[in-house]
C-alpha cells in the first residue's frame, strides 16, 4: 500500500500537482472529440496528448511520496518504460 497524503491546498507540492494535472485535463478536453478507434487506442493517444504533463507530474509525486519502496520501483519503471508493478 501507498501512504498517499490528502490534499493540503496549504502545500506548494499539492498545489503543483494539482496545476500540472489540470492543465493536461484541459489540453484532453480540448481533443477529446478527435479521437477515434478503440478503447485501447483512445487510451494511447490520449497518453501522446497529455505526456509532457505526464512528464512533469512524475517528478512531483515522487517528492510527495518520497521515501517510499514504491518510489524507486516507479522510477525503474519510468526509466525502462516497463509496465508499473502491481501490488
Amino acid at each position: 500500500m501507498c501512504p498517499i497524503p490528502m490534499f493540503d491546498p496549504k502545500r506548494k507540492l499539492h498545489l503543483q500537482i494539482a496545476e500540472v494535472a489540470r492543465e493536461a485535463r484541459k489540453k484532453m478536453l480540448k481533443w477529446r472529440s478527435k479521437i477515434g478507434g478503440k478503447a485501447a487506442q483512445a487510451r494511447q493517444a490520449g497518453r501522446k496528448i497529455v505526456q509532457a504533463g505526464l512528464d512533469q507530474l512524475d517528478p512531483l509525486v515522487a517528492e510527495l511520496l518520497n521515501g517510499h519502496e514504491l518510489v524507486a520501483q516507479i522510477k525503474q519503471s519510468a526509466k525502462a518504460q516497463l509496465p508499473l508493478p502491481t501490488t
